[in-house]
Order: C-alpha cells, then sequence, then structure tokens
C-alpha cells in the first residue's frame, strides 16, 4: 500500500481483497516505530437508548 496526499490528509487505500465494506469507520493508533493499526468503530449502546 502506499499513500496519497488529498489536500490537507494523506489517505492510505485498502485493497478490495481485504473485503472491507464502504462507510466503515476506524480509529487508527499509532504505536512504536510508526507503526498504525486501525480498530472498527463498535456501535456505542448508550447513544441511541430511549429514555424513559
Amino acid at each position: 500500500m502506499k499513500t496519497v496526499r488529498q489536500g490537507n490528509d494523506i489517505l492510505l487505500t485498502v485493497p478490495a481483497k481485504f473485503g472491507i465494506p464502504e462507510n466503515v469507520e476506524y480509529m487508527a493508533s499509532k504505536g512504536r516505530n510508526d507503526s498504525i493499526t486501525f480498530i472498527k468503530q463498535s456501535t456505542n449502546i448508550f447513544k441511541d437508548t430511549i429514555r424513559r
């Protein structure tokens, strides 16, 4: 994979063979030696709860 600049952002494209659908949100975490880990954002079970 190779990074690409778009405006003020750096993009990292993910090959289709990874099977990641569109519009999925990830959180990026930078580790040692400039490694990057992407963690899928899970649904917030408290966000859409009904208040009674």
